[in-house]
Parts: C-alpha cells; structure tokens; sequence
C-alpha cells in the first residue's frame, strides 16, 4: 500500500461543496493555537512552527506574516516587558516637572510613594513624564503594545535614551499585533 502525496495545489484546490478550503482552516487553527501561547506567556516554538509550516503553502497570507520569524526572536512577553518598565520607572518618576538634572526630592517621592500616589494627584499636579508613565502602566497592564507605542514615541525628548530598550520591546511586540491585525483581516476574506 501506497499513498499519494498531494502537491500544495491539490491541498489548496477546495471541493466545491465547502466554502472554506481545509487548508485554509488549518492555517487558522494552527495561528489561533500559536497566537494563544503568545497571549499566555508560554514557549510557542512548536505551535509556530506548525503555523509557519502550513502558512508557506498559501503565498498571499505568507506575505502578511513574512516578518514574524525575525520578530519573534526577540520578542519579549508581557510580563517581561512590564518589568523592564518597572526598573525604569523611579528613573522617569524622579525629576521634577519633566527637568532630568533635577529631581533627589521627587526620587524620594517616588520611593516613599510609589506610583499609586502619583496617580492619585490632581491631573494638573503631574509631570507630563508622570502622565505619560501612568498612561504606559496601564497600556502595558492591558498589553496594548500599538497604543503603548504611540505614549513612547509622545515622550519628551529627553527621556528618549532611559526608554530606548523599552521602545525597542514594545516595538517588537506592536510590529507582531500589526501582523496578527492583518491576518485577521485576511482570515475574515477566507471565512466571507
């Protein structure tokens, strides 16, 4: 006994009685099972590879996710990535009103108080780097890595180099939910 081996265009020519081709569900099921362990924090290596397998069979979503090998090796998870905006937070939180030669009053602040006390203070009362941080712990919390994106690149100036290796993870991690938009986007034609 022999079987076959199908060619990637017998695979993906669908019979007509189904809408969706298998393979095509097979692309999406493996994404969805390697996008859960990316959501999760966990080692999604093997379910990558199974995605990433099935993924080179259609060229037109290939396309879409191309980037994402070269992302992942980097990439940091969510909680990684709040903790390393943890370390640098006392940093930021202890200047006085955006001034980085300044600020041994405020670090004790920030020390003593921690950032609950600084959200508690009346908006006008906060540094825009205060503002700013608050905004980033809780776009990190919920990890929102575009929105997140978007407060890092509003910073001052000034800040820039303390959160250069934070920009560079959140980066990262906005380029792979751009990728994960765009599959979506392209799965959503799949199902239609």
């Amino acid at each position: 006994f022999f079987f076959k081996q199908k060619t990637a265009y017998e695979i993906r020519n669908c019979d007509w009685s189904s809408d969706v081709c298998s393979s095509d569900l097979a692309i999406i099921s493996a994404y969805s099972n390697f996008r859960q362990k990316i959501y999760n924090n966990q080692d999604f290596r093997l379910e990558f590879d199974n995605f990433w397998l099935l993924l080179k069979q259609n060229k037109e979503l290939l396309e879409q996710a191309n980037e994402l090998p070269f992302l992942l090796e980097s990439l940091k998870d969510s909680k990684a990535i709040y903790n390393q905006f943890i370390e640098i937070q006392p940093s930021l939180l202890a200047r006085s009103k955006n001034n980085p030669e300044k600020g041994l009053v405020d670090k004790l602040r920030y020390n003593l108080d921690k950032i609950f006390i600084i959200k508690s203070l009346k908006e006008t009362n906060q540094s825009d780097i205060e503002k700013s941080i608050i905004a980033l712990d809780e776009l990190l919390k919920k990890s929102d890595y575009q929105k997140a994106l978007q407060e890092l690149y509003n910073v001052d100036k000034k800040y820039q180099t303390m959160l250069l290796d934070l920009t560079k993870s959140i980066e990262n991690r906005a380029a792979i939910d751009d990728i994960h938009d765009k599959l979506l986007a392209k799965f959503s034609q799949l199902m239609d």
